[in-house]
């Protein structure tokens, strides 16, 4: 510590942080919390070492896995946390290296983010997806801070994990679920476009490429061209998702057809999207 101010407004922080702790609070809180206390110089790396015992309990109360380097990329500190992630203990850690702890592949990316954090003296963040499973995820965020002496000079790494499982695997639910349906639309025998609420083709699955003409000269255009008259879209915009007669061309030098047409309408974006298929009656017959 620098002085008695500095002291005062370590442990009242720290205060906030254990209270948080006890009332199951934000662990993003907590870990800005300590990025204040640790990273910012209210408790500088002299501050680690001279109240080591102190400064292990309080680490060890905190749900986050934390850990600390020196500039050679040796832990030299962790808490309860980050030993039960890896399936170690805290001793197991300490004085070991990344090497000795992560793959070679991860090892060589969170090697590299110290550098850049010591020798830029910025914040690092840095999103991976490994073998932790023993705290229930295999995404995690890991949060840098450096380490200053005090009289500024570099003198290691804090950082912070955070557990991003629930998120990413939302994420991911989501993309596949979104890659499923693009490959029904993309897959179906029936010709479908897909157009904003300005009437722009935006997309158009294999089918109605095949249909008409077997290019994509439409997606960007207005999606009239492919209706005989107006009132056959109009038609189609208030038949409420009911299939529809309507007269379609394949071009504008063509005879019209008939077909059904049904209409979906998508809400989940800002704005309205609309997907539109054919079943030419011809073809049926």
């Amino acid at each position: 510590m620098t002085d008695t101010n500095t002291k005062k407004q370590w442990v009242d922080l720290m205060k906030k942080a254990i209270d948080i702790i006890e009332n199951d609070g934000d662990r993003r809180e907590i870990s800005n919390l300590l990025v204040s206390m640790l990273g910012a110089g209210i408790c500088d790396f002299n501050c680690m070492v001279t109240n080591a015992q102190f400064f292990q309990n309080v680490l060890d109360l905190i749900p986050t896995p934390v850990y600390y380097k020196d500039l050679y990329g040796v832990y030299i500190g962790c808490n309860e946390a980050m030993a039960r992630l890896h399936g170690m203990k805290k001793s197991e850690i300490i004085g070991r290296k990344t090497a000795d702890i992560y793959t070679k592949e991860e090892s060589e990316i969170f090697s590299y983010s110290d550098t850049v954090l010591i020798n830029e003296q910025s914040h690092e963040m840095v999103e991976h997806k490994g073998r932790f499973t023993t705290l229930g995820g295999a995404y995690h965020i890991l949060h840098k801070k450096l380490i200053q002496n005090p009289d500024g000079t570099p003198a290691g790494v804090l950082g912070f994990i955070s557990d991003v499982s629930e998120i990413k695997q939302n994420e991911e639910r989501a993309w596949q679920s979104e890659a499923f349906y693009k490959s029904l639309f993309d897959n179906s025998p029936r010709p479908k476009i897909i157009y904003n609420e300005f009437n722009i083709v935006e997309d158009m699955n294999q089918a109605a490429v095949a249909f008409f003409g077997g290019h994509t000269n439409l997606v960007g255009g207005d999606v009239m061209s492919i209706y005989d008259h107006y009132e056959d879209c109009e038609k189609v915009m208030a038949s409420g998702g009911k299939s529809v007669k309507i007269n379609i061309k394949k071009d504008k030098d063509s005879k019209p057809m008939e077909a059904l047409a049904t209409l979906t309408v998508s809400s989940l974006e800002s704005t309205e999207k609309y997907a539109v298929s054919f079943l030419v009656l011809e073809t049926v017959l």
